[in-house]
């Protein structure tokens, strides 16, 4: 044990204050998928998923134009307690044959991702750069589009 692997269950606990459950100011929820495909190769016959939410809620923030998003903070593991934080096989996992990694957010910027960069640089968090998938608009709750624009070139 080291004083950061203390302070994480306090981190923990201090971000889930913005959640769903008190005051409901983190709309967004991060799923990590891992879709894999039964043949010997992504996209090829029958596939099966496996979402892992990330948990508390991590703060999203758009970035040109909603096209991609910064996901952050996501707690470091920890085995402290109950435990709780992802390590980076979880959060950005190596591409294997058969499978393929997404994020799916639900919520105001609802929609299908790919990572386009990941660090855990800092000591406390890891932080993800998301890429909506071309072409999947998913529901974008929460954001009226304005009057005489369109969501074409997403």
């Amino acid at each position: 044990m080291s004083f950061r692997t203390d302070l994480l269950p306090c981190l923990d606990a201090i971000q889930d204050i913005p959640g769903p459950g008190c005051l409901d100011l983190r709309l967004n929820a991060v799923f990590v998928v891992v879709r894999t495909y039964e043949k010997g190769q992504t996209h090829l016959g029958t596939f099966t998923d496996c979402e892992t939410e990330i948990t508390p809620r991590p703060m999203v923030r758009e970035r040109n134009r909603g096209r991609e998003l910064i996901v952050k903070p996501v707690h470091q593991k920890y085995t402290t307690g109950a435990g709780g934080g992802f390590d980076a096989d979880t959060l950005n996992p190596d591409d294997v044959d058969r499978t393929e990694i997404t994020y799916r957010i639900e919520g105001p910027n609802a929609g299908e991702y790919v990572a386009v960069d990941y660090s855990a640089a800092r000591p406390f968090r890891q932080t993800l750069i998301l890429k909506r998938i071309q072409g999947f608009q998913g529901t974008r709750l929460n954001h009226p589009q304005p009057q005489g624009t369109s969501n074409s070139g997403f």
